[in-house]
C-alpha cells in the first residue's frame, strides 16, 4: 500500500517536470540554436521571444513574481489570466478593498467618492486621467480575464502574453501613483 502512495507522488513528479519541459520547447523558435551538449544553454535565434524573456525581470514586482515562471514555462493563456488577477489583488490590497473585478475598480476610483485618485479631481485633466485609468482597468478585466477564465483550453501566444504582463505591470505602477482621497 505504501509503495503505490511512494509511486502516485513520483509518476507526479515526473509529469510536472515533463509539463515544464514541454512549456519551453513550445518557446524554441526554429532558428534557436540548440547545442549538442546538453550542459549549455539553448541561443535564441532573434524574434520578440527573446525581448520579453529579457524584459520579466522589469516588470512590476507584484506581476513579476507570480507570472513570469508560467511565462517562462510557456503556459502563456495562465500567465496572462495571473496577469490581471495580479493587479486586482495588488488593488485590494493598497485600497483596503474586498470587492473584485470591475464592481473593485468602480469603488477605488469613481469619481463621486474615490478610495484612491491622481490629484485633484476638481481639475478637468486629473478627473479624465482618473475615469480613463478606471475604464482601462475595467476593460483589462472584462477583456482579457473573463474570456480566459470562462473558455476552458484557450490558448494565447507569447507575444500578445507578454504585451498583456507588461499592461498589468503598468497598472501596478499607476496604482503605485495613486493617494489616498482625503
Amino acid at each position: 500500500m505504501e509503495t503505490a502512495v511512494i509511486k502516485g507522488d513520483s509518476i507526479r513528479s515526473v509529469l510536472q517536470a515533463l509539463d515544464v519541459i514541454l512549456g519551453q520547447l513550445d518557446n524554441f523558435d526554429p532558428e534557436d540554436e540548440v547545442p549538442v551538449d546538453v550542459r549549455e544553454q539553448v541561443r535564441a535565434g532573434g524574434g520578440p521571444q527573446r525581448l520579453a524573456v529579457g524584459y520579466l525581470e522589469y516588470l512590476h514586482p507584484f506581476v513579476r513574481e507570480g507570472c513570469s515562471r508560467l511565462y517562462l514555462d510557456g503556459h502563456y493563456a495562465q500567465a496572462t489570466e495571473e496577469s490581471v488577477k495580479a493587479v486586482l489583488e495588488y488593488l485590494r490590497r493598497k485600497a483596503g478593498v474586498g470587492l473584485d473585478g470591475a464592481a473593485l475598480v468602480d469603488k477605488v476610483f469613481g469619481i463621486n467618492a474615490p478610495i484612491l485618485r491622481f490629484g485633484d479631481l476638481t481639475n478637468d485633466t486629473v478627473r479624465n486621467e482618473q475615469v480613463g485609468l478606471m475604464d482601462m482597468l475595467k476593460g483589462f478585466v472584462k477583456g482579457v480575464r473573463h474570456p480566459l477564465a470562462h473558455t476552458h483550453g484557450r490558448r494565447e501566444d507569447a507575444q500578445k502574453a507578454f504585451e498583456y504582463l507588461a499592461m498589468a505591470s503598468l497598472f501596478c505602477r499607476r496604482i503605485d501613483d495613486a493617494t489616498p482621497a482625503a
